[in-house]
């Protein structure tokens, strides 16, 4: 999620000419929009303490209890990995790109060291 620091000068790019010649208009606008960028401002950092990626301590906790997940005397880091792992499973469809994506997350791998053979009808090694 990237803070947004322009809408000002993003509103009076796109404002028409007409209006940017008219008497008063961009400083409206420009009023408004200060207002707006201010209150981003003000909302980003509490934005930021609720992504699982910021989360630490008691924060990353809430997020384990929201998936069922127990920390366990983990570091934040693993139990972060492990949260994420269990969201993935709770999203996934059984498709083999979902299975490629669990164990990548549980095993910390990228994709090239990960291999799926099927068997058919019903098996995976």
């Amino acid at each position: 999620m990237a803070k947004k620091t322009d809408y000002t000068a993003e509103a009076l790019d796109r404002l028409i000419q007409a209006l940017k010649e008219r008497d008063g208009i961009p400083e409206l606008v420009a009023s408004f929009l200060d207002r707006c960028q201010e209150f981003e401002d003000a909302a980003y950092p509490i934005l930021e303490q609720r992504d699982i990626d910021a989360a630490t301590g008691h924060r990353l906790e809430r997020f384990g209890q929201l998936v069922n997940v127990e920390r366990g005397g983990r570091t934040d880091d693993a139990y972060r990995l492990l949260i994420r792992a269990e969201l993935a499973i709770l999203r996934s469809n059984g498709l083999v790109s979902d299975l490629i994506t669990i164990t990548q997350l549980l095993l910390s791998m990228t994709s090239a060291d990960v291999q799926v053979d099927q068997y058919f009808p019903l098996t995976l090694s």
